[in-house]
């Protein structure tokens, strides 16, 4: 499993992972087992069926939620925007 938030490239530690997992959790989903973020999308590969889809970020949405077209688990992305001038 790769992680990508924040130009991450590698995997995040496990007390990471735990953090974001209760996070999600709180918000009754999971994390994805893999992300990417690009500038206007991210690509997320399923925490539950790993099937792959793609999603539109929003711009100054943090933390977006996106529900895989599958199995209907919602999937948590622990990204914040950070639009500087």
């Amino acid at each position: 499993m790769l992680w990508y938030p924040k130009g991450m490239t590698q995997q995040p530690p496990p007390d990471k992972k735990a953090e974001w997992a209760k996070k999600a959790a709180l918000k009754d989903a999971v994390v994805p087992n893999y992300f990417e973020v690009f500038t206007t999308r991210v690509e997320i590969l399923c925490g539950q069926c790993q099937h792959s889809f793609k999603r539109t970020l929003m711009l100054n949405v943090n933390e977006p939620i996106f529900v895989c077209p599958k199995c209907s688990t919602k999937n948590w992305i622990p990204v914040t925007f950070d639009i500087k001038p």
